[in-house]
């Protein structure tokens, strides 16, 4: 996984929606397979939606801070291996999110 781009987090905040994470992976072989006539066995997982709690508006460090949350909340969809940048905050307990179950 590559870095979030934190807008995201200021379109959630403004338009009171809720976020589902949802992260794929097994195209990374795609050609690969493509060149060996093989069939590429895709991934898809959704977790459960949240929505960003945050009275005001947060500064560019909070929106980071928060985009490192939710990024980490795509993390865990993935494996271990494949989490990236945010393998560590994958497994951090969350401070700016409100899960909605």
């Amino acid at each position: 996984m590559g870095r979030g781009k934190a807008g995201i987090v200021q379109l959630s905040l403004d338009m009171d929606v809720p976020i589902l994470p949802v992260a794929h992976h097994g195209g990374e072989r795609i050609w690969e397979n493509i060149r060996r006539f093989r069939r590429t066995p895709f991934h898809f997982r959704a977790g459960e939606a949240f929505k960003i709690r945050f009275d005001g508006s947060p500064d560019r460090k909070q929106r980071e801070e928060i985009m490192d949350e939710v990024m980490g909340q795509m993390a865990r969809l993935l494996p271990e291996n494949m989490r990236g940048v945010y393998a560590e905050q994958a497994e951090r307990e969350s401070k700016y999110l409100e899960f909605l179950s």
